[in-house]
């Protein structure tokens, strides 16, 4: 997953993607089964301020959550067992979970309130482990 620059088209949704290439949520990609969709409060907790909202993209063996305020993302959040190491700035947990294994977050470039967008992303606390 790549983070689009400012000014830039928004991103194709994972699932615009999969029904490109004819497959659906379920389906076996590389190898790879689909995982049924997380429930991100028995994962993580996140401050999100007042008229921000918490939207999900998800992916075949992984979801993606984005902390949006006035259609604009803040931060982002995956939950998944491989996490984009290209992604900079971002920090990786592991969850102690069977699956998702790992949780990565990330402060998206905001050049209007980037101190906003990093308070976010330092916001997200692992609500799980074994």
């Amino acid at each position: 997953m790549r983070l689009r620059p400012p000014g830039q088209a928004k991103p194709i949704p994972a699932i615009v993607l999969l029904l490109a290439f004819g497959l659906l949520p379920g389906q076996a990609i590389a190898g790879k089964t689909a995982k049924a969709p997380i429930d991100p409060r028995k994962v993580f907790d996140i401050d999100l301020p007042h008229g921000c909202v918490l939207t999900s993209e998800p992916g075949p063996d992984f979801q993606v959550f984005f902390a949006e305020c006035k259609g604009e993302n803040y931060a982002g959040v995956y939950l998944g067992d491989t996490p984009d190491m290209s992604i900079p700035h971002s920090r990786i947990l592991k969850t102690g979970l069977d699956y998702p294994e790992q949780m990565q977050v990330w402060s998206t470039n905001v050049p209007a309130n980037q101190e906003l967008a990093d308070k976010i992303a330092a916001s997200v606390r692992l609500r799980v482990r074994k």
